[in-house]
C-alpha cells in the first residue's frame, strides 16, 4: 500500500500543472507598437523638462512601412560641470525617420546618428507603451533618465470648428 501511495505522489509531482500548457500571450509586433505610438504625446502637468513628441506612421496596403518622429524638448536639466551641479536650459527640436527594434529584452527606437548627435541623445532610446502612457528611457547624455509622457487627447471643441 505504501508503495502505491508513493508511486501516485511521484506521478503527480512529475506531471506539469494544467496552466503550464497555456501559451504565454504573444509579444506585440513592432508594427503593432508603431500603431500604438502613432499620434501626439506630451509630458504631463508642469515639469522642469517638457517633451512634446509626435509619431507619424506611413503605410502601404495597410502595412507599416516607416515611422517618423517630431520631437520638441524644452526646459531645464541638472548636470555636473567641473564637479559642480548646474542647471542648464534645454531646447531641442528635430524631425527625423526612426526605426523600431527589439533586442529581445527591450524595445528601442533608433534615431539616425546625425540627429542623435545634433540633439545630444543616444542613437537608441528605450520605449514602453502602456495604454495612454509612454515611457522613454534615455541611457546617456544630458537627458539621461526615464521620461513619462501621456497621449494627447483631441480637443473636441477644435474638432467641431
Amino acid at each position: 500500500m505504501m508503495r502505491l501511495a508513493t508511486a501516485a505522489l511521484l506521478a503527480l509531482a512529475a506531471s506539469a500543472p494544467a496552466w503550464a500548457d497555456d501559451p504565454k500571450p504573444a509579444k506585440p509586433t513592432l508594427q503593432a507598437d508603431a500603431e500604438k505610438l502613432e499620434g501626439k504625446w506630451k509630458s504631463p502637468g508642469k515639469s522642469a523638462l517638457t517633451w512634446d513628441v509626435e509619431f507619424l506612421v506611413f503605410r502601404t496596403d495597410g502595412k507599416v512601412v516607416g515611422q517618423k518622429i517630431k520631437l520638441n524638448i524644452s526646459g531645464n536639466v541638472e548636470k555636473t560641470e567641473n564637479g559642480a551641479a548646474v542647471v542648464a536650459a534645454v531646447s531641442k527640436n528635430a524631425e527625423a525617420p526612426i526605426d523600431l527594434k527589439d533586442d529581445g529584452k527591450t524595445r528601442v527606437m533608433e534615431l539616425g546618428a546625425v540627429i542623435a548627435a545634433m540633439l545630444n541623445l543616444p542613437t537608441a532610446i528605450a520605449y514602453k507603451v502602456d495604454g495612454d502612457t509612454l515611457v522613454l528611457t534615455v541611457g546617456e547624455g544630458d537627458l539621461k533618465g526615464e521620461h513619462k509622457l501621456e497621449r494627447v487627447k483631441k480637443d473636441k471643441e477644435k474638432d467641431k470648428e
